[in-house]
C-alpha cells in the first residue's frame, strides 16, 4: 500500500505522521495557494498513492474542501460555517475520511493534532497497529540479541523496537522488562516525561528530585511537560558536598566515609529530598560525568540512583559510556525510567489486587 502525506498551510508537522506510520511514504508535499493548486496536487497524489493523509491549517479549510469538490465532482453542503463535501465522513470534529474506489483519504485540521489518536490511522488502513517499545541506555546489539529480527531504530541514548499487533507487543514487552529493568519505559512512542505525567496524575503522586551529576537535568525534563506543576513538587541541585549536607541533610560522616559518589549517599540524598518536600517519591543522582575525576574503583560514567518513598527505598548502579554530555543525558533518562517502572511495579500492581 502506497501512502502519501500532503500539508496545506503552515506549521503542520509531516515528520510526526511519518514517525507514527513507521512505513515508507511514497509522497510528502508541502503546498500553499488557491483551490486549483491543491486540486492539481490531489490529482497527482491520487495517481501515486492508495492512502493519502492531508493536513490543513485553519486558514486553508475552505481551500481544501473546494479542491476536493472540484477534483472529484463531490456534492457540497454547508456545515461548520463552511462548504463541506457531502461524501466526507466526519469521524470526529475536524477529522474526515473520504473513500473513492480503492483510494482512502484522511483529512485533518492541524488544530486537533495535539490530541490526535494515531491508532485511528491504523484502523482506517485496515492494518494492525504499530507499537514502538522504547529502551534507553542499552546498545542496539544487546537489544537485538533479546528481540531477534525485530526492527530497531537506535541512537546514543534511546532505541525503539518496532512491533505490529497487540499480541506481538505483549510478548516483546515481557521480554524487555525482564532483560532490561528500569530501561524499558513506554510502548506508545511517547517520551518518558509524558508517561510519567500520566502515571502521576492517575495515582495522584508527587515527585521530588535531588541531583548532583545531572545538575537539574531530571527536574528540567519533568518540568518540560505542560501541566507538570500538578505532580512535580520541587527539585534540589546539590552539586557540592556542602550542598548535600546543608540542603539534603546528608551527614559529613557518610560523605567522608563512602564518598559523594556512592550507594549510601545516593539513598541519603533521595531520603533527604523526600523529607524536605511534599512528594510521594524522590529520586536522586550522584556520579562521575567526566572526562576527569574517575578512578579504578569509581570510573568515569559511574552513576548511583536513589529512590525513596515512605515505605520503600531503592538504589541502582549504572556505568554509562560516552562523553560528559552523553553520561548526563543517559543518567537523566535512566532516572525517569526508574521512577516510571517503580510506579508500574508498585502502584499498578496494588490497583490490580
Amino acid at each position: 500500500m502506497e501512502i502519501g502525506i500532503i500539508r496545506v498551510g503552515d506549521n503542520v508537522p509531516l515528520e510526526e505522521f511519518s514517525h507514527q506510520l513507521r512505513v515508507e511514504t511514497k509522497l510528502e508535499v508541502v503546498i500553499k495557494g488557491d483551490a486549483f493548486i491543491v486540486k492539481d496536487t490531489l490529482k497527482y497524489a491520487v495517481k501515486m498513492c492508495d492512502f493519502l493523509i492531508l493536513i490543513f491549517s485553519k486558514d486553508y479549510r475552505d481551500t481544501v474542501f473546494r479542491a476536493f469538490t472540484f477534483t472529484f465532482g463531490l456534492i457540497p453542503r454547508v456545515k461548520h460555517n463552511t462548504v463541506l463535501p457531502r461524501e466526507f465522513e466526519e469521524i470526529e470534529k475536524d477529522i474526515y475520511v473520504f473513500k473513492m474506489e480503492q483510494k482512502t483519504f484522511l483529512i485533518i485540521n492541524d488544530r486537533v493534532l495535539p490530541d490526535f489518536d494515531y491508532s485511528m490511522m491504523w484502523n482506517i488502513l485496515g492494518l494492525e497497529k504499530c507499537y514502538y517499545l522504547k529502551i534507553f541506555n542499552v546498545e542496539q546489539r544487546e537489544i537485538g540479541m533479546v528481540v531477534g529480527e525485530k526492527e530497531i531504530v537506535s541512537d546514543e541514548v534511546e532505541s525503539e523496537v518496532i512491533v505490529q499487533g497487540e499480541e506481538e507487543k505483549e510478548e516483546v514487552v515481557q521480554v524487555l522488562r525482564k532483560r532490561f529493568p528500569y530501561s524499558f519505559y513506554t510502548q506508545s512512542g511517547e517520551s518518558p516525561e509524558a508517561v510519567l505525567k500520566k502515571l502521576c496524575n492517575l495515582y495522584r503522586l508527587h515527585i521530588a528530585t535531588a541531583e548532583s551529576c545531572t545538575a537539574g537535568g531530571v527536574s528540567y525534563s519533568i518540568a518540560h511537560i505542560s501541566g507538570s506543576s500538578d505532580y512535580f513538587d520541587r527539585g534540589f541541585a546539590t552539586y557540592s558536598n556542602k550542598a548535600k549536607h546543608e540542603i539534603l541533610g546528608v551527614s559529613w560522616a557518610a560523605l567522608n566515609c563512602f564518598g559523594a559518589v556512592s550507594e549510601e549517599v545516593a539513598l541519603y540524598m533521595a531520603q533527604g529530598a523526600l523529607k524536605r518536600s511534599e512528594a510521594d517519591i524522590a529520586v536522586s543522582t550522584t556520579g562521575i560525568a567526566g572526562p576527569t575525576g574517575g578512578t579504578r574503583e569509581k570510573p568515569v560514567g559511574l552513576v548511583y540512583f536513589g529512590l525513596a518513598t515512605k515505605g520503600k527505598n531503592k538504589v541502582y548502579k549504572k556505568i554509562f559510556t560516552g562523553n560528559r554530555k552523553m553520561v548526563r543525558d543517559k543518567a537523566t533518562r535512566f532516572a525517569l525510567g526508574m521512577v516510571i517502572e517503580f510506579i508500574k511495579e508498585n502502584y499498578e500492581r496494588e490497583r490490580e489486587r
